[in-house]
């Protein structure tokens, strides 16, 4: 969304595309259950197409994802399930990076609760939820060792075969069992240079 640069923001590009007609005519033509799972800068771009669905829609909506994104109408609060960052704790058995939160609650939702109660209301849908995540701890914030550009390019060349080439295992790997600290969009930029070092080797 750092592309825009006349002054517009994500929705109105987003409407711009068609977008917010193509989510009207999507929603209208199923009377089911409705989930959205989206990371934030996506859940707010859709947002004020949201705002426009009448209250019998909106009774069908579960948002799983998009916590960073506030000032939803009442409606649309209340569709929002309780999943935070219990679900990178160590009882969970879904663990995995910010950028795939949304992906992995969805599939927590459909499989331990949307499997036991598909015509519950958005209240109790919430309260499964959050009886799920209940005893379940939130993750410990380790300070990971920092590393050069070079350095981290290294290890990553290094357990390259071992994580399948999988940006997601591989910094998780660097997390995790290594202790090493890495912001994601840097460690999305570095492995992409190794991608492309790869192909051209």
């Amino acid at each position: 969304m750092d592309k825009l640069h006349d002054g517009r923001t994500e929705s109105e590009w987003w409407n711009g595309l068609g977008g917010s007609k193509m989510l009207h005519e999507v929603f209208g033509r199923t009377e089911h259950l409705i989930v959205i799972a989206l990371p934030s800068p996506y859940l707010r771009m859709i947002a004020p197409t949201l705002t426009e669905l009448p209250d019998s829609t909106c009774e069908r909506i579960r948002i799983v994802g998009g916590r960073d994104v506030r000032g939803l109408r009442p409606s649309l609060e209340s569709a929002r399930l309780p999943y935070d960052d219990r679900l990178d704790g160590p009882q969970s058995p879904l663990r995995g990076t910010r950028s795939d939160f949304a992906s992995r609650a969805l599939r927590h939702f459909v499989e331990a609760i949307l499997s036991n109660a598909p015509l519950g209301t958005a209240e109790v849908h919430a309260k499964l939820v959050e009886s799920e995540l209940a005893a379940w701890e939130r993750p410990i914030a380790k300070l990971g060792v920092r590393k050069s550009d070079a350095d981290l390019k290294s290890i990553v060349r290094e357990n390259w075969a071992r994580a399948d080439g999988q940006t997601t295992k591989l910094l998780r790997l660097l997390r995790d069992e290594l202790n090493i600290a890495c912001e994601q969009k840097r460690f999305a930029r570095l492995a992409a240079e190794i991608r492309e070092e790869r192909a051209l080797s």
